[in-house]
């Protein structure tokens, strides 16, 4: 870290310390206690990821260390300043809540989620502890903070350290002496601990123990995992307790403008084709048009056709208007340009509505599965985020704000997804339906094509099949989960569904080794 030159010509003289020797300036006492808050934390963070997630299932580790992560970056911001401002707080408080779900769920398609997740929240919280404005982060900055985070870390990271190997004593002649006291030593005490390891067993096992590390393969990429790891999270907690106050203002940006007349002949003929749609199939959407003689639409066709397109209309719809107003050119005669914009807002409201009642129906003749599942929560995220840009028409409508409120309606969805057990909730239904006959077959394929999360209610719901598909599910969940578990050895590896999903199995005789015969197998 290099300091202004008027600081260093100000700074006061060397004072004699007690034994007569100058005592550290202002300027190197200011470094050793930066480094003394940032090393230890960056130090700890990085080893307990190496010791828990390198070569790891995911589970239980990696909550530990995203929320020892994001603790020691608020410990660093608190040491530093004093206070954690209430951004800094919420985004590391999301990063801890996203992170812990790789502990809950036994999903792992959501791992890549959680993962890009965790790494833009703690991305964001160090850009907000180093004194980025919260009004500045937008949809951009979701996928350029991380990696200008990680980039930046690295560089920050070798400043640190070369200011560590700048502290007084570091480079006088006596610590020069120690190092290569030190380096003679190593080889010389290792041989005779080498030799009187033969007569004592303490050291024989020590000497075990180290022939042991140095023959494990993985002890170089776990080196490397770990100093990797340290300086991303050293070159972080450094850049968090900066405080760039001179930043040079950045130039307006030139964009082209569109008058209110124009935005308001794009809203309204955009509302007068939707109206239209809406008013010459207002049945079809809503009604049962498959239930009325001679309509040529089977029923399969009304439940299904359509709502993949009309949910992207409606995202369109949406994103036209915020790009109209970005765009806009202010004036004091924009009323009917509002109200316009109100009004594709309702009727983008009542195609979401069309395709949410078009997927709901669809389940409940042909199944539940997490793709529909998926396409409603996102229905709902966007009928959301027109509700905020419904309260923000009146206004000019900040575009980065809107970002930042849908990216948080979507953290939270996730979340929910992971602690709910939508897995669960979906096989219950799909059994619950076959067992009261809405169902001509139960797709026990796609049941054990779930994740280890629906494990515990497939098991629960085996008695009330009949023998036959008893039979065939359990001889499929043998043969998904007879070996096919991922090993656990390590307590760091736990993981909540998984876990539950173990035991359930347990409970019908199947473990990751064997499985005890079915019915028409003892005959």
């Amino acid at each position: 870290m290099t300091m202004p030159a008027s600081a260093v010509s100000e700074a006061p003289s060397p004072t004699p310390s007690a034994a007569g020797r100058p005592g550290p300036t202002p300027g190197v006492a200011a470094l050793a206690r930066t480094a003394s808050i940032i090393w230890p934390p960056a130090t700890l963070v990085a080893a307990l990821g190496t010791w828990t997630c390198f070569d790891a299932t995911p589970g239980l580790n990696w909550a530990l260390w995203s929320c020892a992560a994001a603790l020691g970056l608020a410990w660093v911001v608190h040491r530093s300043r004093g206070r954690i401002g209430l951004p800094v707080g919420v985004a590391l408080a999301l990063a801890c809540a996203l992170a812990s779900c790789m502990s809950v769920t036994a999903d792992f398609d959501f791992a890549p989620i959680i993962i890009m997740g965790v790494a833009v929240l703690l991305s964001l919280g160090v850009a907000l502890a180093e004194g980025v404005p919260l009004q500045s982060i937008g949809p951009i900055a979701f996928v350029v903070t991380p990696v200008a985070c990680a980039a930046r870390s690295i560089r920050e990271a070798a400043l640190r350290l070369a200011e560590l190997a700048s502290l007084p004593g570091s480079g006088s002649e006596r610590a020069q002496a120690r190092v290569r006291g030190v380096l003679l030593a190593i080889p010389v005490v290792g041989v005779l601990a080498l030799l009187l390891s033969g007569a004592d067993p303490v050291l024989a096992r020590l000497r075990d123990e180290v022939i042991a590390l140095g023959n494990d393969g993985m002890l170089v990429p776990r080196l490397v995992f770990f100093l990797g790891l340290g300086a991303l999270t050293v070159g972080a907690y450094g850049i968090s307790i900066r405080r760039s106050t001179n930043a040079p203002a950045r130039p307006a940006e030139s964009r082209r403008t569109l008058g209110e007349t124009e935005r308001f002949v794009v809203l309204a003929s955009v509302s007068a084709l939707f109206a239209l749609f809406l008013g010459l199939q207002v049945s079809y959407f809503f009604g049962n048009v498959a239930g009325l003689a001679g309509s040529g639409v089977t029923y399969a066709e009304y439940a299904r056709k359509g709502f993949g397109e009309i949910t992207v209309a409606a995202t369109a719809a949406t994103l036209l208007i915020v790009f109209l107003d970005h765009h806009a050119a202010r004036s004091d005669t924009e009323a009917r340009t509002r109200v316009a914009g109100l009004v594709l807002i309702f009727l983008v409201q009542l195609l979401l509505d069309s395709a949410y009642h078009r997927v709901a129906l669809y389940e409940s003749a042909y199944g539940y599965t997490a793709a529909r599942l998926y396409a409603r929560v996102y229905m709902i995220i966007v009928s959301l985020a027109l509700m905020a840009l419904g309260i923000e028409i009146w206004t000019a409508i900040d575009a980065k704000r809107l970002a930042r409120r849908v990216a948080l309606m979507g953290a939270v969805a996730v979340i929910g997804l992971c602690v709910w057990n939508h897995e669960a909730w979906i096989a219950r239904k799909n059994i619950d339906a076959y067992t009261a006959t809405r169902f001509s077959r139960l797709d026990t394929e796609y049941l054990l094509g779930l994740s280890p999360n629906a494990v515990p209610e497939i098991v629960s719901a085996l008695p009330r099949l009949p023998q036959a598909d008893r039979d065939s599910l359990y001889s499929r969940l043998v043969a998904t989960y007879v070996g096919g578990l991922p090993p656990r050895t390590h307590w760091y590896e736990w993981n909540l569904r998984a876990a539950a999903a173990e035991r359930a199995l347990a409970s019908i005789g199947i473990t990751s080794e064997r499985a005890r015969p079915t019915a028409a197998e003892k005959k």
